[in-house]
């Protein structure tokens, strides 16, 4: 097994980055002491009893520090990735809450722009018919005027 620790050296690594590098590093000495157990259990008919148990023993607890370690190592990334997964989950509720913002806004905007469409209209329905009452009392006026000029007849 090839060493990764030295791969990415032209630039600084993410937490996420290194722990998936000591992970394959765990992961490769985890390795590492199956095959020495394997090793002593297959050398174990040239040696005595006592130093194959002794061997296998000490490859044993090797083995168990080494998936300690790896086990550790899936936690603290199984901890990022939640931590990336509700902050992308935040970040994508805000985003949609801007979205929302920005709906409502041009909503209101949009709402804006036809009350004052309706105002200007309603102001031009009103100045006609303001001009139509100056030329009814206009009017009304010229016919009491005359009204007043002509002489009343008595019945005869």
């Amino acid at each position: 097994m090839t060493d990764i620790s030295n791969v990415l050296t032209n630039r600084e690594t993410t937490p996420l980055e290194k722990l998936a590098i000591n992970g394959q590093l765990a992961l490769n000495k985890l390795i590492n002491t199956v095959e020495e157990i394997f090793a002593t259990l297959g050398t174990s008919s040239n040696e005595n009893t006592e130093e194959i148990q002794q061997k296998v023993t000490e490859s044993r607890n090797k083995y168990k520090n080494v998936s300690d370690e790896l086990n550790n190592i899936i936690g603290q990334v199984d901890v990022i990735w939640t931590n990336k997964q509700e902050e992308t989950l935040t970040k994508n509720k805000m985003e949609i809450t801007e979205t929302e913002k920005d709906l409502t806004i041009k909503d209101l905007i949009q709402t804006r722009d036809t009350l004052l469409e309706e105002s200007e209209t309603q102001k031009n329905h009103l100045k006609a018919l303001l001009d139509r009452t100056y030329e009814l009392q206009f009017l009304i006026q010229t016919l009491l005027a005359s009204s007043e000029q002509q002489e009343v007849l008595p019945d005869t």
